[in-house]
């Protein structure tokens, strides 16, 4: 593709979920688009919209964004889409099988923390589609073992997305121009990721009391924050409300 020189103006971006979480996947992904393809008419006025982001008037001049650019961007969307998509599809089925097994606690856990990796997946999903590339995940599942196991594998996997993997791509991504909206998303996937490996450790060090009943985990579905008991009325990460939220429960 074409490289062309196209300087960026936006009138105006709007949340509809909240004000304090603007990820602008859309945005970032059509800026990236525009510039690598020969425009087919001047300048105008359009629209984009990812999930839980309204945009309106997104006008799009002239800036110089190489070909190469965007297929670096493709690839680290595509890395980070297959991580997030195929954990969301890992906790799922162990989810199954800690219902199937009676323990309804741990069930609850691995369904919360796949809706929070999905959440993210969804995004970079959303990104990968508007820059024309199709959203990509070979995965295998380990297959369920005990209780203790699969604790411990989910441990490490977000140990290591938290520690290593996040952190290369972060790194890989602010080399590239236009890169600040998308970062913005794979932070915010960062800190989940933080905070699943946290209740893995809890866990991993009494798996016991995660064999019963216990309480609910909720799910923010625009940031993928997961709370534990009773929600509070807004996100505390994204602030959108309540009516958002998705709750597992471990009674």
């Amino acid at each position: 593709m074409k490289a062309h020189n196209r300087p960026i103006c936006f009138s105006r971006v709007k949340s509809i979920f909240s004000p304090r979480f603007p990820i602008l996947l859309g945005i970032g992904a059509a800026i990236l688009l525009n510039g690598c393809e020969k425009p087919k008419a001047p300048p105008m006025a359009g629209s984009v919209q990812a999930p839980g982001v309204e945009v309106t008037e997104v006008k799009i001049q002239t800036t110089e964004i190489p070909a190469t650019e965007a297929a670096q961007l493709v690839e680290h969307l595509q890395k980070a889409y297959a991580r997030e998509y195929g954990a969301s599809v890992k906790y799922e089925k162990w989810g199954e099988k800690a219902e199937k097994e009676g323990w309804k606690r741990a069930a609850a856990l691995f369904r919360a923390i796949s809706h929070s990796e999905k959440v993210h997946a969804d995004n970079h999903a959303a990104a990968l589609k508007v820059l024309g590339a199709a959203p990509i995940a070979n995965i295998a599942v380990p297959e369920a073992g005990t209780l203790e196991e699969m604790f411990q594998n989910a441990l490490e996997n977000e140990r290591e997305t938290v520690e290593n993997f996040y952190p290369e791509l972060i790194t890989g991504l602010k080399k590239l121009k236009n890169h600040e909206t998308l970062l913005k998303n794979f932070e915010s996937a960062k800190i989940n990721d933080e905070q699943h490996a946290k209740l893995y450790e809890s866990a991993v060090k009494d798996p016991k009391k995660w064999n019963d009943e216990g309480g609910d985990f909720t799910v923010c579905l625009i940031c993928g924050e997961i709370m534990e008991g009773t929600p509070p009325v807004n996100c505390p990460k994204c602030g959108s409300a309540k009516e958002k939220f998705k709750t597992f429960s471990g009674k």
